[in-house]
């Protein structure tokens, strides 16, 4: 994985569609569950880290690792993971 100024833009730009992407799926959830976040930036968080984090596994376990075979069974349990982080940023009721 080469580093170029070019490959940095690109790699910025889809980063930034993806956390906005999944940043707007946050929202219309929590709005079609009726809950509220407990911060104006909870839905942006979540998705940063989303991102960040299927990076990593991605690269851990597909290129370090070479592990294609159980990656499936790795986003199931990080999907898991994450909903129970999520969990904690909806405001109580």
């Amino acid at each position: 994985m080469g580093q170029t100024r070019e490959l940095e833009e690109q790699r910025k730009d889809m980063f930034a569609r993806l956390t906005s992407d999944i940043k707007d799926v946050a929202v219309g959830i929590s709005t079609r569950l009726g809950k509220q976040f407990i911060s104006s930036s909870s839905p942006e968080l979540i998705a940063v880290c989303m991102v960040g984090i299927y990076e990593r596994i991605a690269c851990h376990h597909l290129v370090w690792r070479n592990e294609s075979t159980d990656i499936i069974d790795v986003a199931e349990e990080t999907a898991a993971f994450m909903r129970g982080g999520i969990e904690h940023l909806f405001a109580r009721d």
